[in-house]
């Protein structure tokens, strides 16, 4: 079956026989050995049970009530018009295939207004056109605020490095070490800066966390993925701090004392 998982098959897939999802058998009271499902109008053969599936947009609930998928022979043109959607599993270039499909309908005596060829490929860009907007949305902010974020960094190192200017140059009056500097420079502004990355990842993945259950499918939400951005931030954190020890630690003593 086109993409869909066979959880038992209990016999042959022949015409006018069903599987049917798990929804579906828990729904009406049935197991997973099912052979066939009893109506009003009489019995039907069960072939087997498929896992749910979600029809539409991936952030729709998975599985839909007493949702089945039936077997049929496509011998007469009448038994095409029953089918109000049929899923075809191509190979090859879409547009030819598309093309055929076409074809083919109009053989049976389909008129273009009676049937409406689409790939998945379209189908999937017309269902998240908007996520697609919002997400070119998301990435032009995303660059803005990690730029933001750069400068800010390098405006928050050169005030830091200026307040503690007067006190570095009196520890290299007094013989500090040009490693000593750097440390000591650093640590203070990393230590904010690990702070807020202590604060922000773990908000940052329980928001993540929450948005990505609204989808029937959805990726990991790895922790990696937090821990990498986190590298960055520290990264352009010591970049930035880096740049003005180094200043500090080549201004002369007597020059930086002048300024205070």
């Amino acid at each position: 079956v086109i993409g869909l998982k066979v959880i038992r098959q209990n016999a042959e897939p022949v015409s006018q026989a069903m599987w049917m999802t798990e929804s579906a058998m828990r729904s009406l009271g049935l197991d997973y050995d099912c052979t066939s499902l009893e109506l009003d109008n009489g019995m039907i053969p069960v072939c087997g049970i498929i896992q749910d599936f979600t029809k539409g947009r991936a952030g729709s609930p998975s599985g839909e009530f007493l949702l089945c998928c039936w077997i049929m022979d496509m011998k007469s043109e009448e038994d095409f018009r029953v089918i109000r959607q049929l899923a075809v599993k191509v190979n090859g270039d879409e547009k030819d295939a598309l093309r055929q499909i076409k074809d083919f309908y109009a053989s049976k005596g389909f008129s273009e207004d009676e049937i409406h060829v689409q790939t998945y490929n379209e189908i999937n860009r017309n269902l998240y056109y908007m996520e697609d907007q919002n997400m070119q949305l998301i990435t032009v902010f995303t660059g803005l605020i990690l730029l933001l974020s750069v400068m800010a960094m390098i405006a928050m190192s050169t005030y830091y490095a200026r307040q503690h200017a007067r006190q570095t140059a009196i520890r290299k009056v007094m013989g500090c070490s040009r490693a000593k500097v750097y440390a000591d420079t650093a640590r203070g502004f990393l230590y904010a800066v690990g702070i807020a990355v202590a604060i922000g990842v773990p908000c940052s993945v329980i928001v993540a966390g929450h948005w990505l259950e609204s989808y029937s499918y959805r990726i990991g939400n790895s922790v990696w993925i937090y821990l990498a951005a986190a590298l960055v931030m520290l990264a352009v954190a010591v970049v930035s701090i880096s740049w003005q020890a180094v200043r500090l630690m080549n201004t002369d003593p007597v020059d930086a004392l002048k300024t205070e």
